[in-house]
């Protein structure tokens, strides 16, 4: 039996993936699975919860994304997992929703919930144990809640496009060099609208008094 700490350690997930197809018919996207599912356990360089909470939430956006990894849910409860060679269909304004749970609950949460997997599979190999979630849904679920929470930030200038965001450093306010330096023209501009008035009126103070001295000379 695994200890706790070596549970975690060689704790993996994913779930079947690939898209043969998909398009958007009126307020739908339908689509295909490929012939040959493929296990994906994210990005090799990022976790997906990140892209999909900063992902474009337009029509065609949810498209690209839809073609790329597949239906976030398909709100199918007969068939809540991928087929080879299945449909899928899905309100766009379904994912909409998924996008706008996942970022309340990364803003909101401090210490995430037990685990509580709902469908997919467990199995050991090669010493891991890993666990098949049964859709894209529940893989961005185990996405978010294997983070570090004191990591999860929100970036503070407001109209970045990638506001969601794991932190390096504990410190880290801003996602980006280019975002950090918004905020210090933005932290500049306000000390100047607080106290700019006041400083120019003490540096003409200090330039009369130097032009005082220099006449009673």
């Amino acid at each position: 039996m695994l200890t706790p700490t070596k549970s975690i350690r060689n704790f993996r997930f994913c779930t079947l993936a690939g898209v043969k197809e998909a398009a958007l018919e009126g307020s739908n996207i339908v689509g295909r699975f490929r012939s040959e599912l493929q296990e994906f356990y994210g990005p090799p360089r990022h976790k997906l919860i990140e892209e999909f909470l900063n992902w474009p939430d337009d029509n065609e956006g949810i498209l690209r994304f839809t073609r790329k990894y597949g239906p976030v849910l398909e709100y199918d409860p007969l068939r809540p997992e991928p087929v080879s060679n299945g449909t899928f269909e899905f309100p766009v304004v379904g994912w909409k929703v998924n996008q706008q749970f996942f970022r309340d609950m990364w803003a909101r949460m401090r210490r995430f919930p037990d685990w509580q997997p709902q469908g997919g599979t467990l199995a050991f190999r090669n010493g891991q144990l890993i666990y098949t979630a049964p859709n894209l849904y529940m893989f961005l679920y185990m996405d978010l809640v294997t983070s570090d929470t004191k990591r999860l930030r929100i970036c503070k200038r407001p109209d970045c496009p990638n506001r969601y965001f794991i932190a390096g450093d504990l410190k880290q306010r801003f996602c980006s060099t280019t975002c950090a330096e918004w905020g210090q023209r933005e932290l500049k501009k306000r000390w100047w609208n607080e106290h700019g008035e006041a400083w120019r009126a003490e540096k003409r103070r200090q330039k009369g008094s130097k032009d005082g001295s220099k006449k009673t000379r």
